[in-house]
């Protein structure tokens, strides 16, 4: 998935504002934020993912991201979705810590007890594979857990009347969705495609931000649990992958951030656009010198890699998507200062690969 012109309507859509309240709404806003009545009955059903942990650190008084925030922020206000379900999986944070932080955030929300989708605890670690001694590489085993997330999507997908079909937006490990279709693989007819934030097009992009940035990040979705991955082109599951490649045609600034602050009628964009909880993360960035895009340009802000790749739903007319056939690549680690002596997988999409 690639960006395309009008990727700055983002601001409008998480922005969430009523077309009659904000001054700034174009007319192309318009249709994204309030729809029009057909799109209102023809709403698509999708089931959030998350490691969410926006506005808490993890780790050694590290910070943690803001995007998986403003993609739940982007869903809640999209009048093209309808949130049948959300889970929390390990990720950014322990499950225990991105349960509980789902949770919070979806609060902000007064939709109802009728129009609040129930929200799920998942897996606290990735799909194991057991090959120890005793077990045949031939009889691999895998080792996954029954969280209530796993019997929820499950029960979800078994239930679905003939002919309709669930999106579902990961954006953190696919855990979850993996243990439900290595336990159900005959539910993969019932997905219609799983967007994630993951993958690239070879291994050789790197994803680097800054000048003084000392290495390139990991593809952590991915990385995080590439069985889940392995399971899903097993099955053929249609994957959208709308990663590096579309999150790095935006930059969320301090300016923009102190509109949303300014103009939100939101309670949840509030909290995350709250300098108390963006402010770690964003030196964080900062401490990576210039734009690696523009060298002599300092950097000033991050990109939201989860709500740009939420974008695929609610704003489709903003984002070009190229059919790619997608595979797992052994390639040296590019996260390691000795990357020749090190490897590591890739989730790779090459160009022009739609029929290989």
């Amino acid at each position: 998935i690639l960006p395309v012109s009008g990727i700055l309507l983002l601001m409008e859509c998480i922005q969430g504002c009523r077309v009659g309240g904000c001054q700034n709404v174009t007319d192309e806003a318009k249709t994204v934020l309030d729809g029009n009545k057909e799109n209102a009955r023809m709403k698509k059903p999708v089931w959030f993912d998350s490691d969410i942990m926006s506005g808490h650190g993890f780790g050694s008084g590290r910070a943690a991201d803001q995007d998986d925030g403003f993609a739940l922020a982007a869903l809640m206000h999209s009048s093209r979705i309808e949130l049948v379900g959300m889970s929390a999986v390990w990720g950014n944070g322990p499950v225990e810590e991105t349960y509980r932080k789902l949770v919070e955030l979806a609060d902000f929300y007064d939709l109802g007890s009728t129009m609040t989708p129930k929200i799920h605890r998942g897996c606290s670690r990735p799909i194991a594979i057991n090959t120890g001694e005793k077990v045949p590489t031939s009889r691999i085993r895998p080792v996954v857990e029954e969280s209530d997330a796993v019997i929820a999507l499950t029960d979800y997908l078994q239930h679905l009347p003939d002919g309709e079909m669930l999106t579902i937006l990961a954006v953190g490990p696919l855990t979850n969705i993996g243990t439900v279709l290595l336990r159900n693989p005959d539910l993969a007819s019932k997905i219609e495609e799983v967007v994630v934030c993951a993958g690239r097009s070879r291994p050789e992009e790197h994803f680097i931000v800054g000048t003084e940035q000392k290495a390139p990040f990991g593809d952590m979705n991915f990385d995080f649990d590439i069985t889940a991955f392995e399971i899903m082109l097993q099955l053929e599951i249609p994957l959208v992958l709308a990663g590096w490649q579309i999150s790095t045609a935006f930059w969320m600034e301090i300016e923009d951030l102190v509109y949303l602050q300014n103009n939100t009628r939101h309670n949840l964009v509030r909290y995350l656009v709250h300098p108390e909880n963006y402010s770690k993360w964003l030196e964080t960035w900062q401490s990576m010198g210039n734009r690696i895009d523009q060298p002599t340009q300092p950097i000033k802000g991050f990109h939201p890699f989860d709500l740009l790749t939420a974008s695929y739903l609610y704003y489709r007319e903003g984002v070009k998507v190229e059919q790619r056939r997608a595979k797992i690549l052994l390639h040296s680690d590019d996260t390691l200062p000795d990357k020749d002596n090190f490897f590591k997988y890739y989730l790779s999409a090459p160009e022009n690969s739609a029929n290989g």
